[in-house]
């Protein structure tokens, strides 16, 4: 489309045979843009209905959700192909080992019943493990089994973080077709987002794991959601279109008529007391996935102790004496380092700096 003296990539939601404006003051479009397939009812339905919330013009949200490269390249098909090119070869020919239900301990397996139970219908459900019950090998299973039923079905994978997508996708790849699995965050190249993108609408692609931005990714095989930690803040959107990409997952899901489910350790307390309403099911993990009992934790009351030495307590101190002597690893968890995060003078604006680097020193108050 021609807008004033350059082009720009427009997208047509509907048509009125009766303009508001003056022909004169409508420029002619140039051309379908080749490298977009049409957008599915669906997906545009659910990002109107987003708009209507949260207040905002479906253009500034439609901005948000097409990747850069659609929104400002003139010719992309070539650096899409070229990039959707490279990927592929990318990926290894085929999954490692097949993933098989005797992997999974009687309550994985049990949950996994539960979620396979589920027919065709929105059905929310929180799935509540405690660390290490093995969420990560029921998400596996349940995405397996949806790809068995349908070959066509595909499934949307939400994580908090960008730093656990690849090792998210590495695991996932280690069972599934790798080819039908990509990854979709905003440290991708631009190129390669786009590619993604456009091989996600067209249904060439089975699991797309991303964070909170994959939610506007169009699907028109969508056969599930699952959000991965969903209680983590990351999923909010507080720049430009400001959103919560957990309770879009279950808008979309209940447009799509399709089962999405929320999992944590630590759920939410929107997710939790829905569940304690009926609204959600919940399943829980209680059990740790190697069987191995949870580590003791002691606690001890800082405020007996009269000369702690380096801030840790006498018992903290003898452990990590011993552990280091058994050559083994000690990992602390420190709620603040010193008295104030740096020292300034009021009457200067002096700052302290380090004599090693860029930072400021911290201040440490002697009792």
């Amino acid at each position: 489309m021609l807008f004033r003296s350059g082009q720009r990539l427009g997208l047509v939601l509907a048509v009125d045979t009766s303009p508001q404006w003056d022909l004169d003051r409508i420029r002619e479009i140039l051309a379908p843009a080749k490298a977009l397939e049409p957008i599915d009812k669906a997906s545009l339905s659910f990002w109107q209905q987003v708009a209507d919330y949260y207040h905002c013009g479906l253009g500034e949200l439609l901005l948000a959700s097409l990747p850069k490269l659609l929104r400002t390249c003139q010719s992309p098909q070539a650096a899409l192909g070229k990039a959707w090119q490279r990927w592929m070869a990318s990926r290894p020919a085929q999954a490692m080992a097949p993933w098989h239900r005797s992997q999974l301990h009687s309550q994985q397996a049990e949950a996994l019943d539960k979620l396979s139970a589920l027919t065709r219908g929105f059905a929310p459900v929180l799935l509540h493990g405690i660390t290490g019950s093995g969420k990560t090998a029921v998400y596996l299973s349940y995405i397996s089994l949806l790809i068995e039923r349908d070959a066509s079905a595909q499934v949307l994978l939400l994580v908090p973080e960008i730093g656990l997508t690849p090792q998210l996708a590495k695991t996932l790849e280690s069972t599934l077709p790798p080819s039908s699995i990509a990854i979709l965050h905003s440290g991708l190249a631009d190129n390669l987002r786009a590619a993604v993108w456009l091989a996600a609408s067209r249904g060439e692609l089975r699991l797309i794991v991303g964070t909170r931005s994959a939610i506007f990714v169009p699907m028109p095989h969508l056969a599930a959601i699952i959000v991965d930690e969903e209680h983590d803040a990351s999923y909010k959107q507080w720049e430009s279109v400001r959103y919560q990409a957990r309770d879009l997952a279950v808008w979309r899901a209940q447009q799509r008529q399709i089962p999405v489910i929320l999992g944590s350790a630590t759920p939410s307390m929107e997710s939790w007391h829905a569940a304690e309403r009926g609204r959600y099911r919940r399943l829980s993990l209680s059990e740790r996935a190697n069987l191995l009992p949870p580590p003791e934790i002691e606690l001890v009351d800082m405020r007996k102790i009269r000369q702690a030495a380096a801030g840790l307590a006498p018992r903290s101190r003898e452990l990590i004496a011993s552990l280091l002597q058994e050559k083994a690893q000690v990992l602390l968890f420190l709620n603040r380092r010193g008295f104030a995060p740096l020292l300034q003078c009021s009457a200067c604006a002096w700052l302290s700096p380090c004599l090693a680097c860029s930072a400021y020193q911290v201040l440490h108050r002697q009792a």
